[in-house]
């Protein structure tokens, strides 16, 4: 089996990877703060002997509360943001967000529970 999959967060035609440095990452929260994005996850898994490949892009609309400055520096502190498309993992999207719409499989990419389901399509016992 091949698996492959990453995330971005999208936002009013912005794509925000994960972010290069702490600096970055803060500015990243602040542009999010208060705001409606998109976060987005891919996902491919191939067989090797047979090449078929399953594959799916899966969409999130989270929208932000208004973040103080304080709240983006000890989140950034405290979490591991460089590893984290938009400088956020799960217990943001717990903390800041207001609304979430969509698929719930944002943050860990691959999707955890689609890479799951392609597996058991592939015959992997699962």
């Amino acid at each position: 089996m091949v698996v492959s999959g990453d995330a971005v967060v999208s936002k009013d035609g912005r794509i925000y990877g994960k972010p290069r440095s702490m600096e970055e990452a803060a500015q990243f929260l602040r542009e999010l703060s208060g705001s409606e994005f998109q976060f987005v996850t891919a996902l491919a898994v191939m067989h090797s002997r047979t090449r078929k490949m399953l594959s799916t892009v899966e969409v999130s609309d989270i929208s932000f509360r208004p973040l103080a400055e304080h709240e983006i520096q000890a989140y950034i502190r405290k979490y591991s943001v460089l590893h984290y498309a938009g400088a956020f993992e799960s217990d943001a999207v717990l903390f800041f967000a207001d609304r979430i719409a969509g698929s719930y499989n944002f943050v860990p990419a691959p999707p955890v529970s689609r890479l799951i389901v392609y597996l058991r399509a592939h015959g992997v016992n699962v």
